[in-house]
């Protein structure tokens, strides 16, 4: 964070770096581990993200624009993973690094799916509007991490990221569950524009037993949950789940009724009766934003 600015200069001099430790072990060779990250075998890497979280972390007496800069300049690098650590770091950077959106862009032709995806997530973290079309063309990329990247991306645009829901749309009945996840808990974020899509969310709680997984119809019900008075109307799909076997989904049914009773009250819809979980109600919810895992659900 802001208490690692003494070491700006001794970081941007790792970006010259051009040790890479390219040599497999046999415990990675024969699938016993996972190979260890690109910042974990190159101090060029270990530079770049380290420089991301500095300016992410909002240090005023820093040069943004010239640590921009550097690590943008390894976009064109030899090495894929060195782009990729370069697309997260500048994406962690939000607006401050959107000058850059452009080149991060250019690497969404890269034959590799993970740095496809990793350069759409860092397009949505930087958040430039020119950027959300071609990031909304990938929501059809062959990959479906790519996919999802694209559609978790979308939020980030804001409002020239609700001009595309109509293609997240599609996702919802995408061949991976990992993308259907993706694309409910995007439109949960997507605040008026995704509620208008509450029915098509429904849809996947309705779906017939055996025809769709559980860690979709767990994010239907939060997001459901979360689309206000749109949400509301499907109260009764919803409490259906208050008796599945699942415990996770009686937990989430639960909590999103709680949800949209409280809603109701305010706005004189509902008269469900409340449910109490104490001081953590389960969302994370904090002024303003709801937290579900990693994706944050703003009000």
């Amino acid at each position: 964070g802001s208490s690692a600015l003494e070491h700006v200069d001794a970081l941007l001099a790792l970006l010259r770096d051009t040790f890479f430790e390219l040599a497999p072990d046999a415990l990675t060779v024969g699938g016993s581990r996972p190979r260890l990250p690109p910042e974990c075998r190159s101090a060029k890497c270990a530079g770049c993200l380290a420089l991301g979280r500095i300016v992410a972390s909002g240090a005023a007496s820093l040069d943004v624009e010239r640590v921009a800069e550097e690590v943008a300049r390894l976009l064109l690098d030899d090495h894929w993973e060195v782009r990729l650590v370069a697309c997260e770091a500048l994406g962690s950077m939000g607006d401050r690094a959107r000058k850059h959106s452009s080149k991060v862009a250019a690497l969404f032709d890269d034959p590799r799916h993970a740095l496809r995806a990793q350069a759409a997530y860092a397009c949505g973290g930087m958040g430039h509007p020119d950027c959300a079309a071609r990031v909304a063309e990938l929501l059809a990329d062959k990959s479906p991490a790519v996919r999802e990247a694209a559609a978790r991306a979308l939020p980030g645009f804001k409002e020239e990221g609700g001009r595309h829901l109509g293609k997240l749309l599609e996702l919802l009945v995408d061949a991976s569950a990992c993308v259907r996840v993706a694309a409910v808990e995007t439109l949960a974020v997507m605040g008026e524009r995704g509620q208008l899509y509450a029915s098509a969310v429904a849809q996947r709680l309705a779906a017939p037993e055996g025809e769709e997984v559980d860690s979709v119809r767990l994010a239907a019900l939060k997001a459901l949950g979360l689309m206000a008075e749109r949400g509301a109307a499907y109260s009764d799909l919803v409490t259906k789940y208050l008796e599945d076997p699942s415990p996770q989904l009686r937990q989430a049914a639960e909590l999103a009724m709680d949800r949209l009773n409280r809603r109701g009250r305010d706005a004189g819809l509902l008269g469900i009766s409340h449910v109490s979980y104490g001081e953590n109600n389960g969302y994370g919810e904090t002024e303003g934003h709801v937290m579900y895992g990693d994706v944050s659900f703003a009000e």
